[in-house]
């Protein structure tokens, strides 16, 4: 069996997003941790205010072959976790939702209360 690796993957860090009917998501991964969580669109603001992103942190890696690869780290709670993730031709797979790097628009950082 093959070693766990430090941090993530070069090609997989950074934010993915997926556009499901009427609402978005997005995943981030940073070298040593990974979350996500929704955007959401204000009207008065014309952008998506992106939500704190909430996963798992210590994050290291395993690659499975084929593109996949196994993440495992510590969530909010302490608790492990460990999921696998798939990268083909610049799309990002997760629980068979995929994700790209394209941006649904104008996106400010911190949700306000007056959404």
């Amino acid at each position: 069996m093959q070693q766990l690796g430090r941090g993530t993957q070069k090609k997989i860090r950074g934010t993915w997003y997926h556009h499901a009917k009427h609402e978005y998501t997005y995943e981030t991964y940073w070298s040593n941790r990974a979350g996500g969580n929704e955007l959401r669109y204000s009207k008065n603001a014309h952008a998506y205010f992106k939500f704190p992103a909430h996963g798992i942190s210590n994050a290291k890696y395993r690659h499975l072959g084929k593109h996949i690869y196994q993440l495992s780290g510590v969530d909010m709670l302490g608790k492990r976790d460990t999921f696998k993730i798939r990268f083909v031709k610049g799309y990002l797979y997760d629980d068979h939702v995929k994700y790209s790097r394209h941006r649904p628009g104008r996106i400010i950082s911190e949700a306000s209360p007056n959404i």
